[in-house]
């Protein structure tokens, strides 16, 4: 099974992945973006504004195969909004 590497970007702080995962091809490290962007979304959700996740993926050459990116905005609602 090749080896993929995902490597995230999540505002000014970024990640290298030196373990990786193996998967059985590109189509299956693209889900595992999709999950992983989700996961690290939630962890730490922003009261008001913007949060930004990157995930790139890298194959077992270095190449970068796939990227991913998701966003959270939350903006508060009160009563003098209304």
């Amino acid at each position: 099974m090749p080896r993929y590497y995902f490597d995230s970007i999540d505002g000014s702080i970024r990640h290298v992945d030196e373990h990786g995962v193996d998967l059985r091809d590109g189509h299956e490290a693209a889900d595992h973006v999709a999950c992983l962007v989700g996961t690290m979304l939630t962890e730490h959700i922003p009261t008001a504004g913007t949060r930004s996740i990157n995930v790139v993926v890298r194959s077992d050459d270095g190449s970068t195969i796939y990227v991913g990116h998701g966003t959270f905005h939350g903006c508060p609602i009160t009563d003098d909004a209304a």
